[in-house]
This record gives C-alpha cells, sequence and structure tokens, in this order.
C-alpha cells in the first residue's frame, strides 16, 4: 500500500495537542439562550489570563459570528459577546531609527529607484517608472 502524498501542514500539529484550547470542549455544553455575556466573557478571560490573548480574540470573533446568526433568527433578542469586555492592545512606543540605519535605508532607496539589483531582488528592467516620491518623507 502506497503512502498518501501529502505533507502535514502546521494546523496538523496543533489539532492533537493535550494543552490546545478548544471551543467546543470548553463551550460546547451551553446552549444559545444560556450563552450570557457573564459566562462568555469568563471564557474569554480565562484565555487571556492562561496567556492565550490571540486564542481569545480568535474565540471572541467566533463567538460574535455565532452569537450574530442566533440574534438574526431570532434565538436571542441581542449578541452578548458585544457587551463583553474589550481585549486592549498594548500601545507600542515608537522608537527613533539611528542615523547610519536611515543613511543606509536612503542608499538603498536611491539604488531601488534607479532600478539597481538589491540583495535579494533582480534589477528592474520593466514596467512602470518607480516614482521619486518614496524617497520624500525620508
Amino acid at each position: 500500500m502506497a503512502k498518501p502524498n501529502w505533507t502535514p501542514s502546521p494546523t496538523d500539529s496543533t489539532i492533537d495537542r493535550e494543552n490546545t484550547v478548544k471551543l467546543r470542549p470548553a463551550l460546547g455544553s451551553l446552549r444559545v439562550w444560556e450563552a450570557d455575556t457573564g459566562r462568555l466573557d469568563e471564557h474569554i478571560q480565562s484565555l487571556v489570563a492562561a496567556g492565550l490573548k490571540s486564542k481569545a480574540r480568535l474565540h471572541k470573533v467566533i463567538l460574535t459570528g455565532v452569537m450574530g446568526v442566533a440574534v438574526r433568527y431570532g434565538a436571542l433578542a441581542e449578541n452578548p459577546v458585544r457587551d463583553t469586555a474589550r481585549l486592549r492592545r498594548r500601545k507600542t512606543q515608537p522608537h527613533t531609527i539611528e542615523r547610519d540605519r536611515l543613511d543606509g535605508l536612503r542608499a538603498q532607496l536611491r539604488e531601488w529607484l534607479a532600478g539597481k539589483e538589491l540583495p535579494g531582488t533582480p534589477a528592474y528592467t520593466h514596467g512602470p517608472k518607480r516614482d521619486p516620491l518614496v524617497m520624500s518623507p525620508i
């Protein structure tokens, strides 16, 4: 018997992990009318507390869609996910670029505008002319 001709995708390895948090085992026993804002928020915040902020965001998106369908078909009066706590993103502080890196960037942009070959990029030989306004904000 021949082996199947496929390579496992990255998700194949995460499906069967023991510590993978799935939406259905966590909230699958709830009926639509039992899923109130408190229970859904508790689930989302437990993911955040476990350090799974991106998964919490994804679960919130999925739950918003599921509850939106329930509202659309009249099973719920309003979407309970809408009133859950916001998942705040950390604001990053802007960093200044060092002078030598800025000069290197400008030199590389000048070469790019001239159509010269750059590391990892072939020379520009055809197509519309490159716009020199790229250099204006820098």
